[in-house]
């Protein structure tokens, strides 16, 4: 199950802001689960509005602080780029899974 990795390093992400692009499903999906249950403050995006329910499973088990918000945006167009830069804030961790950017 990705949202329940079997390994996890408690508080490794604690204080940080990281923006994983493509976390509605997959290997996207899997990292922001990860990171918020290693502390991490993730910022969850992806074009499909299934990241808003993705992130609320994601926070639900999150541990040491750890939590996902979700942001939809395409990122292959310079407007949903531009719409997570102003959004996103500070970032410490850029994962840049999804498929495609501009």
């Amino acid at each position: 199950d990705p949202l329940s990795p079997p390994l996890v390093s408690p508080g490794r992400f604690r204080g940080s802001r990281v923006v994983v692009t493509g976390a509605a499903q997959g290997i996207g999906m899997a990292v922001a689960a990860r990171i918020a249950m290693e502390g991490g403050h993730v910022i969850g995006i992806d074009r499909s509005t299934l990241v808003e329910d993705v992130c609320a499973q994601i926070s639900s088990l999150a541990h040491d602080g750890g939590r996902a918000d979700p942001l939809t945006a395409d990122l292959e167009t310079w407007e949903g780029a531009e719409a997570v830069a102003k959004k996103a804030g500070t970032v410490d961790v850029l994962v840049n899974n999804v498929g495609g950017t501009i």
